[in-house]
């Protein structure tokens, strides 16, 4: 007898194509197994498990029935058909223009089906469809029609027992990232010796060719890589070199550029047992919505005076693997990785930088399948104004009390205070060092003025106050003379020259603010200094560190 073969087909339900918000494939299990086989008849048991399943639409219809039919392979006609209906529609009107949430309750099908075998055939069509009054499934391309998308074939002589692959729903899902989609096919391999998948790019073009993209079996499910031909768009809208990866989850990862829309692929699996392939194809359709893409946001401000704050969010980021903050002094690069971010919204400070200078920054961001940029910010580095306010909180006959506070920059988290005697070069003398926010000075003459400034660092930039200037109360008297000043130097700031009063037997030491000792030794009354960076400079002399400013 010739061998009989059986072609099965699945089709899902049909929505309207406007504002869907999901790939809407039937959320399914099924299998099928033999009951009987004789020389005369096959009989077949069919299993379909329909979940619940909810989609956001504004259809004309979502009346879906499904029915499960045996149908001639030449002539379509029908040899036997079972039609029921599962879909929860009685809120649905035609032509309506709300958008409603239409639920589907899970549904346990069960339909055996006694075929005769024809000697004159090699096969019989096994369909299951929906009734559909919308096109969002067009596996047909053709309004108001059954979206079929899957197809197996069954030999006649399989033995009693014999239990097919189960089946999971193929779902499309084309929100994952911006230029990629899951395929998500699942299956057992039931009573068959393996499966081996094949992706097509589009339905309806006779020229795009299947390609291998892997297979399963009971020991491993092996991956193929599959390239695509570039110059078909319309039905097969697919980019250069697309790889197509099976991963080991039963999943496939489709990457490539997937324009607004609605696109249709075709997925292949033969089936085999014995030695023998039997092959399958399902359809598979898919809306893209371009405002759910992911989004990488980036924001540069000025912090300080040698440092950028960098904001940084990302959502609608699913699968999140890796990102990173990158930074270049030119536009056009090179750029370097400096921070590894999150999927929450953070804020970098990134330092140290230079004043004046031009800072380039984006987000290179990796997801399960897709590699992301953001768009490219730039900041420069400006002089930020000292926000700080020095006080005399008190005043007595021999001390002040002076406090001062921090309404802005938080990254100042060291002071300095230097106080100088009035009318005395020379004598200005660092009494306090720490992070607190006040210092008693102490031991002052009475009836003298004092002149005082906080020298903040920020990172590795100083930056000082204006001046206060405070008079102890009561009088100087006879008794109460100045002290000597050992060592006194001026002007204070610079631009070329320091003069000295005395210099101690042992000499000075000047260091530039990073350490780096600029001079050592005994400079008679004066050192020159025209030639050296500007900044702050210190002095050491007699065991005392003296600060002075040196300008352009």
């Amino acid at each position: 007898m010739k061998k009989l073969l059986f072609t099965v087909l699945l089709g899902g339900f049909c929505a309207l194509i406007q504002n869907v918000q999901a790939t809407h494939t039937l959320n399914y299990h099924a299998w099928y197994k033999v009951l009987e086989d004789n020389p005369t008849s096959t009989k077949l048991e069919f299993h379909l498990n329909v979940f619940a399943e909810c989609y956001y639409s504004n259809p004309q219809a979502a009346r879906s029935d499904v029915m499960m039919g045996i149908y001639h392979p030449v002539t379509r006609k029908k040899i036997t058909e079972v039609q029921l209906q599962y879909v929860q529609d009685e809120f649905l009107d035609d032509l309506m223009d709300e958008s409603k949430v239409a639920c589907y309750a899970k549904v346990e099908l069960v339909n055996q089906f006694t075929l005769p075998k024809d000697s004159t055939l090699d096969r019989y069509i096994f369909q299951i469809s929906t009734c559909c009054y919308a096109n969002f499934f067009q596996n047909i391309l053709a309004s108001q029609s059954p979206g079929i998308f899957q197809e197996w074939e069954i030999p006649s002589n399989l033995p009693q027992g014999f239990t097919s692959a189960q089946l999971n729903s193929n779902t499309l899902y084309p929100l994952k990232s911006k230029t990629s989609a899951w395929l998500n096919f699942q299956e057992s391999n039931g009573s068959f010796d393996s499966i081996r998948y094949e992706f097509s790019p589009a339905l309806h073009d006779p020229d795009a060719p299947n390609y291998t993209i892997g297979y399963s079996s009971p020991q491993a499910l092996v991956p193929h890589y599959a390239y695509y031909r570039q110059d078909y768009w319309h039905m097969q809208p697919f980019g250069v070199n697309v790889q197509h990866t099976l991963n080991d989850t039963g999943t496939l990862l489709i990457s490539r550029n997937f324009a607004p829309g609605f696109h249709q692929v075709a997925l292949t699996a033969n089936y085999y047992w014995n030695g023998k392939a039997y092959a399958g194809l399902r359809y598979i359709t898919a809306q893209i919505i371009p405002q759910l893409d992911p989004q990488l946001d980036l924001e540069v401000d000025d912090f300080s005076d040698s440092s950028l704050a960098v904001r940084t969010n990302l959502y609608n980021f699913n699968d999140f693997k890796l990102a990173q903050l990158y930074r270049a002094e030119n536009r056009n690069g090179p750029y370097q990785a400096v921070r590894n971010l999150s999927v929450a919204d953070s804020v970098f400070e990134d330092f140290p930088l230079a004043l004046q200078d031009t800072a380039y920054y984006r987000i290179f961001a990796v997801n399960a399948i897709d590699t992301f940029y953001s768009d490219t910010v730039s900041g420069v580095v400006i002089p930020q104004q000292l926000d700080l306010d020095i006080k005399a909180i008190g005043i007595a006959q021999t001390s002040v009390m002076l406090g001062w506070t921090k309404t802005a920059y938080p990254q100042y988290i060291y002071y300095e205070l230097f106080r100088e005697e009035l009318g005395q070069a020379g004598s200005d003398t660092l009494i306090y060092s720490g992070t607190g926010f006040s210092f008693l000075d102490q031991g002052l003459l009475s009836g003298t003025s004092y002149r005082y400034r906080i020298w903040t660092r920020n990172h590795s930039l100083w930056q000082s106050t204006d001046t206060l200037t405070a008079k102890t109360t009561g009088w100087r008297t006879s008794l109460e003379k100045a002290p000597e000043q050992a060592f006194q130097f001026y002007p204070n700031p610079s631009r070329d020259k320091l003069y000295f009063n005395s210099i101690p037997e042992e000499g000075i030491e000047v260091y530039g603010i990073a350490g780096r000792i600029m001079y050592s030794g005994n400079p008679g009354a004066s050192l020159s200094i025209a030639n050296w960076p500007s900044g702050v400079y210190l002095i050491r002399a007699s065991g005392e560190v003296f600060r002075f400013l040196k300008t352009d």
